[in-house]
């Protein structure tokens, strides 16, 4: 996948399209900070640039090497590939790190921890309320009693 193209409507420019080249992608040598080339259709022009982003910083800039002429059109360019970088193609470009994924597990596991509520009933029974998809409207409720035999 050594181009990723992708058609995107600008409130400005109408429906254009976006190449990243990722064949053309270059890399420092701690492999802290990569430069990305793009260009982007806009009607008979093309303009082009470079994205230079840090995934361990999660930061990115546009440098460009032909910028639109419209101000308003190279803001909405430059928001949508900030987007799309943090969104989509971070993930198509850089494989996780496994300390990442920990990080990611650690973090829901806390979440998860955190907002589970439970009580207990004159029954003896634990009732937990755990919140679906972080919505504290919509709970999946657990029941928890023990049976005892005799």
């Amino acid at each position: 996948m050594n181009l990723i193209t992708k058609i995107v409507i600008l409130p400005k420019v109408g429906k254009t399209r976006i190449t990243f080249y990722r064949d053309k992608r270059k890399v420092t040598k701690d492999k802290t900070t990569f430069s990305l080339p793009f260009d982007m259709q806009l009607n008979e022009k093309i303009a082009s640039g470079e994205i230079i982003y840090s995934p361990m910083f999660r930061s990115c800039r546009i440098m460009w090497n032909e910028a639109p002429e419209d101000i308003q059109v190279k803001e909405e360019a430059e928001n949508f590939i900030k987007e799309f970088l943090f969104g989509t193609l971070l993930t198509t470009t850089e494989p996780i790190e496994p300390q990442e994924a920990e990080e990611i597990f650690d973090g829901f596991i806390k979440f998860l921890s955190s907002s589970i509520q439970y009580r207990i009933t004159g029954e003896g029974a634990c009732v937990l309320n755990i919140p679906i998809a972080a919505k504290q409207s919509k709970m999946l409720k657990n029941n928890i009693k023990e049976k005892r035999y005799r």
